[in-house]
């Protein structure tokens, strides 16, 4: 479908610019905010060049969104101060602040419809193999970000590398990190290969 056809994802762009644009607005940190915020720029920059070599269907761009806001939102409160955290330290009592798991099993959860779409449209792949394959893909895009998070503490100024970091004292935050990310994707696949499964007794 065009895209000046396509209602569904023009309010879709609407929708996330203006949400972006109000969490640009005072970030608690702003190092922190452009730093999270460059590879959503990367993405989306990536996505309107490819639009005219590859389409996802509708609600995998959604999904996307969904997660990219999920992540601008963690970018503005600098991934500790969210509104979310609070309310699960009052309600739970964590230790530690939390969202960025949330983001980081949203990653998995969200991005493994979309990467279904990918390994089927541009690689033939078939669903059944796919729905095997993108938990691991995803896994290892978390592992690539994760690696790209020890070169910023790296090469940042001590006090900013800690706080984009995050780590919160956890030596193995990078471990778990990956882990929700895995667990996120297999539910995906899990639920896809269940629909798929019932759809086809009907």
């Amino acid at each position: 479908m065009p895209f000046r056809s396509n209602r569904w994802l023009q309010v879709d762009i609407i929708v996330f610019v203006i949400l972006w644009g109000l969490l640009a607005l005072y970030p608690v940190h702003v190092f922190d905010w452009w730093m999270e915020n460059i590879l959503n720029l990367l993405a989306i920059i990536g996505f309107v060049i490819g639009y005219r070599y590859f389409k996802f269907n509708n609600l995998a761009y959604t999904l996307i969104m969904i997660f990219v806001l999920l992540h601008t939102v963690g970018a503005h409160y600098a991934y500790g101060l969210t509104p979310l955290d609070r309310f699960m330290h009052h309600v739970f009592d964590f230790k530690r602040n939390q969202y960025d798991r949330v983001v980081h099993f949203a990653f998995g959860l969200l991005l493994g419809y979309p990467a279904v779409e990918v390994l089927t449209g541009v690689t033939g792949l078939r669903k059944g193999w796919s729905y095997l394959l993108v938990p691991w893909l995803l896994l290892g895009f978390a592992a690539i970000y994760e690696i790209g998070e020890m070169y910023v503490v790296f090469v940042a100024p001590a006090e900013k590398g800690d706080m984009f970091l995050g780590a919160q004292g956890d030596k193995w935050d990078a471990q778990h990190d990956m882990e929700v990310t895995l667990y996120g994707a297999i539910i995906t696949m899990l639920w896809l290969w269940l629909y798929r499964r019932n759809s086809k007794k009907v």
